[in-house]
């Protein structure tokens, strides 16, 4: 169903884009081999997405290494493995996944970026669950609790911070404004989609 549409991919990825030469920059070693398990991890550990702190990631890797020794040993590690389970399996290594493959054949950059596998993110979230399940009820619960908790340490700064890093959109439109006539003018801003919207939210 889907075969015509991958057809148009390779005159589609030839077009120009507002968003520039910004992923022209190939994967080197070892990155050919590391960015899809990083990026697996950044559905993982939530605030990775974001910047977060390798210490808290530290401590989520253990909790998840725990989970899954745990899975080991108790001989339930088959069940996350399962045929119904395949299909979630297949889902998130197509998000994981897609990025990587793009790269190596475009010879860009986009798996460096953590957002980009987003639509994995539920069936991370399915696989999670199904490994938890067969925890007891406090467990569960304290399992859940510490993965939460470990995840704020990558929304905080979005919530300390005034604005993303290096996007500095108040002090443009505080110098635009004093710059500009009282009867108006022009402002052509060079930017992706997001910028454009952002400085035009801070003008």
């Amino acid at each position: 169903a889907v075969a015509p549409w991958y057809g148009q991919v390779p005159a589609s990825l030839a077009r120009w884009r507002i968003t520039g030469t910004w992923l022209d920059d190939p994967l080197h070693w070892p990155e050919h081999v590391s960015r899809p398990f990083e990026l697996a991890w950044s559905l993982l550990a939530g605030g990775s997405q974001w910047g977060g702190s390798p210490a808290v990631d530290g401590v989520l890797a253990a909790l998840y290494a725990l989970l899954g020794l745990w899975l080991l040993r108790g001989g339930k590690l088959a069940a996350l493995f399962s045929p119904e389970r395949r299909l979630v399996w297949l889902w998130l290594a197509a998000a994981v996944l897609g990025p990587w493959a793009f790269d190596l054949v475009r010879h860009t950059g986009a798996s460096r970026i953590p957002r980009y596998v987003l639509g994995g993110l539920p069936a991370a979230m399915l696989l999670v669950a199904f490994a938890i399940r067969p925890l007891s009820d406090r467990v569960r619960a304290a399992f859940v609790a510490l993965v939460l908790l470990g995840w704020t340490a990558g929304l905080a700064p979005i919530i300390r911070q005034p604005s993303r890093p290096g996007a500095v959109y108040r002090a443009l439109a505080s110098e635009l404004e004093r710059r500009l006539r009282p009867d108006g003018g022009l402002v052509l801003v060079h930017s992706v989609p997001s910028g454009v919207v952002a400085l035009s939210r801070a003008l």
